[in-house]
């Protein structure tokens, strides 16, 4: 929903950079780099945990992966600008994990998936 007082979306991103963002993916579809299946799975996944975000072993566990394979796709992600480190809280075995959540540009490929869905 969008918040009355300001130019803001529901993920509190500027509306008009989000439409800049937005027209520009639209004209240079090539601007987003194709994932694994995997990566996509594992995108979906980090997107649904809202502001909680997800831990490597949180994630590996989800997917019925090892630690090292999802390893694997955060690092895709991270790579593609779809997901940066936010903090980090500790494991059931005791050990501090990164917490990774959807960046901008993340948002903005959902946005472009629910769009040409639409259309």
């Amino acid at each position: 929903m969008m918040n009355k007082d300001t130019n803001q979306n529901r993920y509190g991103l500027d509306n008009d950079l989000v439409e800049f963002v937005r027209d520009g993916l639209a004209a240079n579809p090539d601007l987003l780099p194709t994932l694994s299946p995997q990566s996509n799975r594992l995108f979906k996944l980090i997107h649904r945990s809202a502001g909680n975000g997800l831990t490597v072993p949180e994630a590996a566990r989800a997917m019925g992966k090892t630690p090292n394979a999802a390893s694997r796709q955060f690092s895709e992600l991270k790579k593609a600008g779809y997901i940066a480190r936010h903090g980090s809280r500790q494991t059931p075995a005791g050990r501090t994990a990164g917490v990774y959540r959807v960046t901008m540009a993340g948002v903005m490929l959902v946005d472009s998936f629910i769009t040409q869905a639409n259309t």
